[in-house]
């Protein structure tokens, strides 16, 4: 079931760099989908791109195993070359950082005596916040169904069909993500993804501080350091990467003054896979998917007319 398993239950911190390199991987995955420079310049208009690379790996991965956990067989094989994959991806990543990565390219450059002090206590609480999606995970309803059933995946290679365990039954594509870092004994992967929607935020905020006024990144400092999110980063609930990631769409509905037929029907393509992603990853969000499947229908009829 878990390619290093046997090591990481021994030397737990392995867990922890194990989980670093297959968010890495995940992040290069992302890198290479942005080569295709009309998507960069789309996202540009509403965050800066570096910050949802990540976002863009998770996405494609889930729209890629998705149905092949369903549907094809060979699926354990498929998923457990997919995960050393995404896993030899990052350490790629890792080996060429000053190349591909935006954690530490250019960083002998900046200069932090420009940092707004806001922007100091934002990179603090980041940090602070990652360490806590490292540690152990001790939610209760993660470790009843969202775990259980990532570790299902990780071992079958597919959902669970047990209909005795109503939660398992709920389910969906959201434990792929968590399943991965099963495979690779990364057991807090799932949660440091969970985690990284925090970079989607802070990527659209620095875009409309930038645009707008510079004192606007203390709306996000407030959100960061709203209570309910010190929950959401702990758990391994596919919830608060997914609210964050249809903030993209609202991005597009909202802060984009671009108007541009061909980039148009990109916005609308990509915030279409978004939504998609978000309601088949945690069918809660069947109610936020509509309201925004609303106003996309109202946008476009609007831009056509």
């Amino acid at each position: 079931m878990s390619i290093f398993g046997e090591y990481t239950d021994k030397y737990p911190f392995f867990g922890l760099i194990f989980s670093l390199i297959l968010f890495m991987g995940v992040y290069q995955i992302g890198n290479l989908i942005t080569r295709y420079k009309t998507l960069d310049k789309t996202f540009s208009s509403i965050s800066d791109t570096e910050f949802l690379k990540h976002s863009f790996g998770v996405v494609f991965l889930i729209i890629v195993l998705n149905p092949i956990l369903l549907f094809f067989n060979y699926s354990k094989e498929i998923f457990l070359i997919t995960s050393l994959t995404i896993f030899l991806l990052g350490i790629y990543s890792i080996l060429n950082l000053s190349k591909n990565s935006f954690f530490f390219k250019d960083l002998t450059k900046i200069n932090f005596r420009n940092f707004h002090h806001d922007q100091y206590v934002i990179i603090y609480i980041l940090i602070a916040m990652l360490l806590i999606s490292l540690s152990p995970n001790t939610n209760a309803d993660s470790l009843d169904y969202h775990l259980s059933t990532a570790k299902y995946i990780a071992k079958y290679g597919e959902f669970p069909l047990n209909i005795f365990h109503f939660h398992e039954r709920l389910s969906g594509a959201g434990e792929i993500i968590s399943a991965i870092g099963i495979v690779m004994g990364a057991d807090s992967f799932g949660t440091l993804i969970q985690c990284s929607g925090l970079l989607i935020l802070y990527g659209i905020f620095k875009k409309i501080s930038q645009n707008n006024n510079p004192d606007q990144l203390i709306y996000f400092l407030l959100l960061l350091t709203t209570p309910v999110i010190f929950f959401f980063i702990s758990t391994d609930k596919p919830q608060l990467f997914y609210i964050c990631l249809l903030t993209i769409v609202f991005a597009f509905l909202f802060f984009d003054k671009t108007r541009n037929i061909k980039t148009e029907n990109i916005k609308l393509i990509i915030s279409l896979i978004i939504i998609l992603v978000s309601f088949i990853s945690k069918y809660s969000f069947i109610l936020t998917s509509f309201c925004f499947l609303i106003l996309l229908f109202f946008k476009h009829i609007k831009l056509k007319n």
